[in-house]
């Protein structure tokens, strides 16, 4: 005896029938999306593509002047180059007379400068400068003048002579040892004497041609009676070493790479008899 527990429902036949229709219907409707995805798909492509198309003379006209303006860049190269170092020089050509500009003021009145140069070293400007002063009264107002320029440092200065008086020991002429300098005579107890002395210092025989004083031409002139000739260095925190050079910047490749180099070793301020600075402010 068979027992059959299936419902009615889910006999055979009726339970294939349905899933075969269901399948079928599936198969037509992804056939169909299919067909229309391939359709509009195709469909997009073609405008893009007309688009494309429509579009390749504006981009083949636009290649055309990026080229004609990369060539007109590269004829503009060397204008461009030149430019900058002319006005890399311009302002390159401001740097030594403002340096001088930044020193004279403080230089005295009494100080008769004969030269002045300025030279780079390392970020600061090195100045040497020559003058005459009279005693030493100038020469240590001349120190405490140059302190007041700003920055300045490591104040040298050379050429003073040492000349100081000594108390030699008593002789027969001088029994009370009377202070003289050591390329003088001795002077002596009698008046008669010391007159006579003075008298023979003070004499003058001849044109003395001092410092070329007196002279024939428009030369500079040197120290006077009297006066000293005296060398002056510091250092002052300016730094004026960069300089553009036209050569190595004219022989460039790209359009104004200015090369810097090494300023020259001195620049003069000339040589004359040309009188300091004012005080600034005074």
């Amino acid at each position: 005896m068979k027992l059959n527990l299936l419902p009615s429902s889910l006999g055979p036949g009726k339970s294939i029938l349905p899933a075969i229709f269901l399948s079928i219907v599936m198969l037509v409707a992804s056939t169909v999306a299919s067909i229309i995805m391939i359709r509009t798909s195709a469909q997009a492509l073609k405008d893009e593509t007309d688009r494309a198309n429509g579009l390749r003379p504006q981009v083949d006209k636009l290649a055309t002047v990026s080229a004609k303006a990369d060539e007109i860049a590269l004829r503009a190269v060397p204008i461009v180059r030149n430019i900058n170092l002319f006005n890399a020089m311009q302002k390159a050509s401001d740097v030594y007379p403002a340096a001088y500009d930044s020193v004279l003021p403080y230089i005295p009145p009494f100080y008769r400068i004969f030269t002045l140069n300025v030279a780079p070293s390392g970020g600061n400007m090195v100045v040497n400068m020559s003058g005459v002063i009279k005693g030493y009264q100038q020469y240590n107002d001349l120190l405490l003048a140059l302190l007041r320029i700003p920055g300045a440092t490591g104040i040298t200065r050379s050429g003073m002579g040492i000349r100081t008086k000594i108390t030699p020991g008593i002789s027969v002429i001088d029994q009370e040892g009377r202070t003289k300098f050591p390329d003088e005579g001795v002077i002596p107890d009698d008046p008669e004497g010391q007159v006579n002395r003075a008298i023979s210092q003070g004499g003058v025989t001849g044109f003395v041609n001092a410092g070329g004083f007196g002279t024939a031409g428009n030369g500079p002139r040197g120290a006077m009676p009297l006066a000293t000739l005296i060398n002056v260095q510091f250092t002052v925190p300016r730094n004026i070493a960069t300089i553009p050079n036209p050569r190595a910047t004219i022989a460039e490749a790209g359009p104004g790479t200015l090369q810097p180099v090494a300023a020259p070793a001195a620049g003069s301020g000339g040589k004359g008899a040309s009188t300091g600075g004012g005080n600034p402010g005074g």
